[in-house]
Formats: structure tokens, C-alpha cells, sequence
């Protein structure tokens, strides 16, 4: 007859395979753990470009803003300097 594992054979080894399967995963959280720092500090970068971008942008866009309404008193005066010339 064959010798058949008793009940506390296999708590035994359930719970050997238990603690090698816990380490495992630590060993891969661990692992991740340093893959998300480097995607986040790469995320960071990217958000601090594109903040860059957005406050450079909107900056030009009041700098047009002045030079096209300068643009239009220079119009206006022009305009006002030839009607009074004609």
C-alpha cells in the first residue's frame, strides 16, 4: 500500500508554500515599488514641461493681445493724422 500524506503533511506543506509564495510577492512589490518611483519621477518632468508650456503660452497670448491693441491706436491715429492732412 501506498503511504498517503496525512492531513498535517499537507497543513505542513501549505504552509511552507505559503511563505515562499509571501516572499515571492514581496520580492515583486518591492521590485514595482521601484518601477513606479521611475515612471512618476518621468510623469513629473512631462507635468512640469507642459506647466512651463501653458504659463509660456499664456504670457504670448497677453503680449498679442497689447501689440494688437497698440496696433489699433497707432490705426486710429494714422487715420486721424491723414483726414486731418486731406
Amino acid at each position: 500500500m501506498k503511504a498517503y500524506a496525512t492531513k498535517v503533511d499537507l497543513r505542513t506543506e501549505i504552509s511552507f508554500l505559503s511563505i515562499e509564495v509571501d516572499e515571492k510577492l514581496d520580492r515583486l512589490d518591492e521590485k514595482n515599488r521601484g518601477y513606479r518611483d521611475q515612471i512618476l519621477t518621468g510623469i513629473d518632468k512631462v507635468v512640469k514641461e507642459l506647466q512651463d508650456m501653458r504659463e509660456e503660452n499664456a504670457a504670448s497670448t497677453l503680449h498679442f493681445e497689447r501689440t494688437d491693441e497698440k496696433l489699433k491706436e497707432h490705426d486710429i491715429r494714422i487715420k486721424t493724422l491723414e483726414h486731418a492732412k486731406n
